[in-house]
């Protein structure tokens, strides 16, 4: 990831979370203003690539025994949004994610 040694993000125990999030935020922070391909394709009323990136991902679950909740969800949102020609609200999502966090 431009160099930086994404493994260096493991955490060892929750005692690592502060240093590895300032860690993230000072790696990611040339990125801070690009916008993701998807959140482009939502603005355009474009359709987007969900089903070829987050939509694959409950299909090879298939079998496994392994639940995708939180990417099933993602790629719930994305489609809504694609349906309605909306751009998801950050905060509507971050709700829906909560809920599935306190089911």
């Amino acid at each position: 990831m431009g160099g930086f040694d994404i493994e260096s993000l493991e955490l060892r125990s929750e005692n690592d979370i502060p240093e590895r999030i300032e860690t993230f935020r000072v790696v990611m922070e040339p990125s801070r203003l690009l916008r993701a391909s998807m959140l482009q394709d939502l603005e355009k009323n474009r359709k987007t690539e969900i089903d070829y990136i987050n939509g694959v991902i409950p299909k090879m679950a298939e079998g496994t025994g392994v639940s995708t909740p939180f990417n099933d969800l993602v790629v719930a949102l994305v489609k809504s949004a694609e349906e309605t020609q909306t751009v998801p609200d950050f905060d509507t999502n971050l709700k829906a994610f909560n809920k599935l966090l306190n089911s």
